[in-house]
């Protein structure tokens, strides 16, 4: 390395790449329109897990595919919507 030369970034580039994924990741909004009583407990979990637990509480997530397993497990008590 000479004078005024910087060193070489990482070969791996995995921080730039973590950006640039988290920068244009889809969010979702999911609300949940029924109770919970007389469910199964795996929905009562996995509604916890999604950060509700009442009727008409929203959370919002991003759009991944574990967030879109749990939704389609509870698709019975909750509505989606994409955001922008």
């Amino acid at each position: 390395m000479g004078e005024g030369s910087t060193p070489a970034p990482p070969a791996s580039g995995r921080g730039e790449q973590k950006n640039n994924i988290m920068a244009t990741t889809k969010k979702i909004l999911v609300k949940q329109t029924r109770s919970v009583n007389d469910t199964l407990q795996v929905h009562k979990r996995t509604i916890k897990a999604l950060g509700l637990g009442r009727p008409n509480y929203v959370a919002i997530h991003n759009d991944t595919p574990a967030i879109r397993g749990m939704i389609r497990t509870v698709q019975h008590l909750v509505t989606v919507e994409d955001m922008k």
